[in-house]
């Protein structure tokens, strides 16, 4: 008889999770909401407007999903009893960005934006991001992007193709509003060189990655088998350009029509040609 391993019944239980009843929950108004003919809602909102059990849940989720993607260390999760995700800072300076699937309830997608006291970066690079990354933008005004995932089952359906978009359509509101506000100027994160960076700079955003290869000790952690992928994540800013909300707004329409197709592909179609944004602020 197979008995299962532990982590694959906190997985199981973390996809599960149930978020139809979210709206209800929120405090005050969603930072950003659009409903898509995909079947999805996309809401993005502080960490401080949910109840706690909520944000208990995002964590379980993102971390099912690592684990579905194969990217946990099973035997290592199990040793240092680790079935769940971290919160990187306090609630009031964090913000989700969640596509729910309102048919089923469950999250098809999910993406953090945080402004911690120690980022993300600086623990997994050998990296200061005040002097490599920053100019001269203060430090309160940097924001790191963090746990872009997708739910591991939602298949080669519209919904499977739009969710990791629709979180970025959301995290662009979030930030214009913040820069609106004086709160925002850079955007940090870290990813394949063909993933989250790529994504953005058919958004428009003005993207630089940096040289500075992970730490080597990332590799043997509980995490350890997404820092060994074949395609080695790199360091990147970005910051909005004026050429992101136009595209940002097509791209919407898009997302809430039933066209087939690819979203890189609408995109590149509608850009045509490099975008004039790209390293001005480090040339690596």
């Amino acid at each position: 008889m197979n008995v299962p391993h532990v982590l694959d019944r906190v997985a199981a239980a973390g996809s599960a999770l149930n978020f139809a009843r979210i709206e209800s929950a929120i405090s005050g108004d969603p930072w950003f909401h659009a409903a898509g003919m995909d079947g999805s809602l996309t809401v993005a909102v502080r960490g401080d407007q949910l109840p706690e059990r909520y944000l208990h849940a995002l964590r379980a989720f993102r971390f099912a999903q690592y684990v579905d993607f194969g990217w946990v260390d099973r035997d290592a999760a199990k040793r240092a009893g680790r079935f769940t995700d971290a919160s990187s800072c306090a609630p009031h300076r964090e913000f989700h960005h969640l596509v729910i699937d309102r048919t089923s309830g469950r999250l098809a997608a999910y993406l953090a934006l945080s402004s911690p006291d120690v980022f993300g970066l600086e623990v997994d690079y050998p990296i200061d991001v005040t002097v490599d990354m920053a100019g001269t933008i203060p430090r309160q005004k940097i924001w790191e992007g963090k746990r872009l995932v997708r739910r591991a089952d939602l298949g080669r359906s519209q919904l499977g193709r739009n969710a990791p978009w629709w979180t970025l359509v959301a995290i662009t509101q979030v930030l214009e509003s913040l820069e609106s506000a004086g709160q925002f100027q850079l955007l940090i994160a870290d990813g394949a060189p063909s993933g989250s960076a790529a994504m953005l700079r058919s958004l428009r955003y003005a993207v630089t990655t940096l040289p500075t290869l992970p730490h080597p000790q990332n590799r043997d952690g509980v995490l350890g088998p997404m820092w060994r992928q074949p395609e080695t994540a790199v360091a990147y800013s970005a910051q909005l350009t004026q050429e992101t909300p136009p595209v940002i707004e097509d791209l919407t329409k898009f997302l809430r029509s039933s066209r087939p197709g690819s979203v890189r592909d609408y995109l590149a179609l509608r850009t045509q040609g490099p975008s004039s944004a790209e390293g001005n602020l480090i040339h690596a």
